[in-house]
């Protein structure tokens, strides 16, 4: 850390100076420029003096922050999915199977919760919604497919497995399973059912194949 005297600190318009030398408890630590007070100690100070607080003080300090907090993030929204979206990344290169962990261990809940927020926040999720295909139009193709051949295979009340587009290109290797030919990433293509949902077939990988829009549609209801 670079060594900043108090009076160049206050000169610039900073918060806080730093000596690289310790303070009176030992810390060597950044220092306010209104207090002389190092980081450390400041915070030592205000844990101590909280913890000397009764009940109902400590429910007003914390309804205050709350709704602080709730200003802040509701006048820097770009500025605090920009840090969520840098935290995320930080624990995910720390901990790659956390999120998944984390969200298995509470399915029902965090459902229960988007649920709750979309229909409180209905328009902004809309925008969200549109902002984000807008941006990502082959990953919303994607999961556009994933999404339509799950519901169909629920509605016939057939078989169905979680069945990734991408794992079935990657597995063809970009071969149509109808005519045999070649099916660019960028282009129409599909999911197509070897058994149709319609006669019965499931939704899962033995039963699906990578197929050019054209090819899929002109097969229709038959079986391949």
């Amino acid at each position: 850390m670079q060594i900043v005297s108090r009076n160049d600190a206050k000169a610039a318009g900073l918060k806080y100076y730093f000596t690289g030398k310790p303070c009176q408890r030992g810390h060597i630590d950044q220092r306010f420029v209104s207090s002389f007070q190092c980081l450390t100690c400041g915070r030592d100070v205000a844990r101590e003096t909280y913890r000397g607080l009764d009940d109902n003080t400590r429910k007003r300090i914390y309804q205050r922050k709350k709704e602080y907090i709730r200003q802040w993030v509701a006048t820097h929204r770009d500025r605090k999915a920009a840090s969520d979206y840098a935290a995320r990344n930080k624990l995910k290169a720390l901990k790659p199977d956390y999120f998944r962990d984390h969200y298995a261990q509470n399915k029902e809940r965090r459902r229960r919760e988007a649920s709750e927020w979309y229909h409180a926040n209905s328009d902004r999720a809309l925008r969200i919604r549109r902002d984000y295909v807008a941006k990502n139009r082959d990953k919303a193709r994607v999961w556009g497919r994933k999404s339509a051949n799950k519901r169909r295979a629920i509605t016939k009340q057939v078989f169905v497995e979680a069945v990734d587009p991408r794992v079935v290109f990657e597995r063809a290797k970009g071969v149509c399973g109808i005519c045999g030919e070649s099916v660019e990433m960028t282009s129409r293509w599909e999911v197509d059912h070897i058994v149709p949902i319609s006669k019965g077939g499931s939704h899962c990988y033995a039963n699906v194949q990578l197929a050019h829009r054209r090819c899929n549609r002109s097969k229709g209801a038959k079986c391949a």
